[in-house]
């Protein structure tokens, strides 16, 4: 099994809506921060929304999503 430190790969991201929610959740920040005049917090979430559009929509693979039961953590 491959590790998911973030989480990405949950089944709640399953749903296409979630997915272009916290992308845009994501990028509308980065472009609030930009018209505030912060550079560090626009570069930091324009890069978390790149990411997520990288992991949500490239490289969505629904098998990705599903419960697993084999890890122990589902009783």
């Amino acid at each position: 099994m491959k590790r998911d430190p973030l989480g990405l790969h949950h089944p709640v991201f399953r749903p296409l809506w979630r997915r272009v929610a916290i992308f845009g959740l994501c990028l509308g920040w980065s472009l609030l921060e930009l018209y505030w005049n912060s550079p560090f917090w626009f570069i930091l979430f324009f890069a978390l929304a790149i990411y997520l559009a990288y992991e949500f929509f490239l490289k969505f693979d629904p098998e990705n999503y599903q419960e697993n039961s084999s890890d122990g953590l589902n009783k």
